[in-house]
């Protein structure tokens, strides 16, 4: 079976041939296609598991492979809420300073994923280029679109044109 699934890799701005996090954008696994999924996020040494639906599978089964799972549901074709944004934002500023730190040698590979893989898993990714990696919403919008076709709705892009950075993360994100 093959794994529905898109990979972005955001890079530093200050060393555009570092990567600071590995995205993989995914639709949810059913308990049948479990099984494939997890070969498929273990090849790519996947480290967390963003779930942003409801659970349509045992989580207990992900973490049992040494993959973190965090679920952070929210309303499909919404954008994240307040407190999905601060879970996001708190995972990816950890892993940025273990990989700053040299407690880890290569970035976290942080695979996302709602029901289809079209919405609430893109915007979630789509915020985090333009928070670290400086890039600009319609730009962010737009690589994302190029390699997952459908991906973020009318409502979710005027959230992300009208988003506010944090502050001065830098960097610069790719879509490979």
């Amino acid at each position: 079976m093959d794994v529905n699934c898109t990979l972005i890799e955001c890079l530093d701005a200050k060393d555009n041939k570092r990567v600071l996090f590995n995205f993989l954008i995914l639709d949810a696994p059913s308990p049948s296609s479990l099984p494939a999924y997890l070969k498929a996020l273990q090849r790519r040494q996947v480290r967390h598991l963003v779930r942003v639906c409801g659970p349509t599978y045992d989580a207990t089964l992900v973490e049992k492979n040494g993959i973190e799972v965090h679920s952070w549901p929210f309303d499909d074709g919404a954008p994240p809420p307040r407190g999905v944004l601060e879970s996001w934002f708190r995972l990816l500023d950890t892993e940025k300073a273990h990989l700053d730190s040299g407690d880890i040698k290569q970035p976290a590979t942080i695979a996302i994923h709602c029901v289809a893989g079209l919405g609430r898993a893109p915007i979630l990714v789509a915020v985090a280029l333009v928070e670290y990696g400086g890039l600009a919403p319609l730009d962010t919008i737009t690589l994302i679109r190029e390699r997952r076709r459908g991906a973020i709705n009318q409502t979710q892009m005027h959230w992300l044109v009208k988003y506010k950075r944090r502050g001065g993360n830098g960097g610069g994100c790719a879509i490979m």
